[in-house]
């Protein structure tokens, strides 16, 4: 498909390899690929991965077993978050590539997804909420450690007990405002070189 697209892209001043839930974690693991096969030239380049976050620790297993994963892909799956491992190898092997991350404090159907990995029970309680909340802070850390790495966490919640919404991209991108920041100004500032953090007091809670 990207052999279609090419001649009709031209020479592009910035890319930007982006998706929402499923397509978040394929922007995760395609991204590197993306940058060095298509546009090695480009210099700037960004990846956004909206509302794309599990934990299990057998994924290269899985990888592997269940999807037919590419070898290549399947082997940066290390740890137990293959979202984060995959943007590692991203930011290793595109040393100037800039990471993005959006995702809200208790991804309701992210909650459900990772309970299910965890207990069988595919459901979102508040208990899993709270747990999914705690993970992501963890996620949070562990990515803004990184250069060139930036996140939006937000709720669309008042009651910061309750289950939030899954993903910005796929509901109201352009208008969305959290904080007082549209996400779609947040991403445009870091395409043009200001990337900043948003929302991140929602993860530094004390319980």
């Amino acid at each position: 498909m990207m052999e279609m697209l090419l001649p009709y892209i031209g020479d592009p001043e910035a890319i930007l390899v982006t998706g929402w839930s499923g397509g978040g974690f394929g922007a995760s693991f395609l991204a590197e690929e993306i940058f060095k096969d298509y546009f090695p030239r480009v210099q700037n380049k960004t990846v956004l991965v909206d509302a794309a976050f599990l934990l299990k620790d057998d994924w290269k297993n899985i990888a592997d077993s269940a999807w037919g994963t590419p070898e290549h892909i399947a082997n940066r799956f290390t740890g137990d978050n293959l979202v984060l491992d995959s943007l590692h190898s991203l930011l290793e092997n595109v040393t100037d590539a800039k990471i993005l991350f959006l995702c809200s404090i208790r991804d309701e159907a992210l909650t459900k997804y990772q309970n299910y990995l965890n207990s069988g029970s595919f459901e979102a309680n508040k208990a899993a909420g709270k747990e999914f909340e705690k993970n992501l802070k963890d996620m949070v850390d562990e990515l803004l450690a990184l250069p060139n790495t930036s996140a939006f966490i937000w709720s669309d919640k008042d009651n910061d007990t309750d289950l939030t919404a899954h993903t910005v991209t796929m509901i109201q991108f352009v208008d969305a405002k959290y904080g007082g920041i549209k996400v779609s100004d947040w991403l445009m500032d870091a395409i043009n070189g200001k990337p900043a953090n948003y929302g991140l007091d929602l993860v530094n809670r004390q319980y």
